[in-house]
């Protein structure tokens, strides 16, 4: 999952059509704005996978890591790799969370885009088992197929979830600094 979000959420073009801007390729004003609103639409939805990869990856490694990552593939794939996959995009995301304010989508439409995002891997996932008759994930063999819809259902639910959860955490952060700024304290709630 963590290829796929990498590939659909590289952050290198923006610069690039950027500079184009700048330099009169395109209308830095609207240009520079709307890649802006891209970059943060996709920011969003790399937090919520993140979290969501880092969560359940973990979750179901504790419970039972043959059934997301069988030990035969430590011959493969180094503890390091492992954990630059599943462990440390995380607070690399905690990070730019903090130092880079996104400006998150309206909801109806973050959760749109989150949805479509999950639906999207899902469905991937599924080719893949179409195509090669293996699961990319072994719990996957354990379930049946009523099973595995509910699994799915789920799965998209608790990625919204995370979403809602970055968009409340990118909102306090970022409200906080905004009274830090100006001088004020935050607001207490009673």
């Amino acid at each position: 999952m963590e290829i796929f979000i990498e590939m659909t959420a590289g952050e290198a073009w923006p610069l690039w059509d950027e500079r184009l801007a700048k330099k009169g390729g395109i209308p830095c004003k609207n240009g520079c704005e709307k890649m802006k609103q891209q970059q943060d639409c996709r920011f969003t939805q790399f937090f919520a996978a993140v979290t969501f990869v880092v969560t359940m990856f973990w979750s179901i490694y504790i419970y039972d890591r043959e059934l997301v990552y069988p030990k035969l593939l430590d011959n493969f794939i180094p503890a390091w790799l492992n954990h630059g996959m599943h462990t440390t995009v995380l607070p690399f995301v905690l990070i730019e969370m903090r130092t880079t304010h996104h400006q998150y989508p309206s909801r109806s439409c973050g959760l749109a885009a989150v949805c479509t995002f999950a639906v999207g891997y899902i469905l991937w996932v599924c080719w893949i088992h179409h195509v090669t008759g293996v699961w990319v994930y072994p719990l996957l063999e354990h379930l049946s197929p009523g099973v595995k819809i509910i699994f799915f259902a789920a799965v998209t639910i608790v990625i919204n979830v995370f979403y809602l959860v970055g968009e409340v955490l990118n909102n306090y952060i970022w409200d906080t600094q905004k009274c830090i700024e100006e001088g004020k304290e935050k607001p207490k709630l009673e």
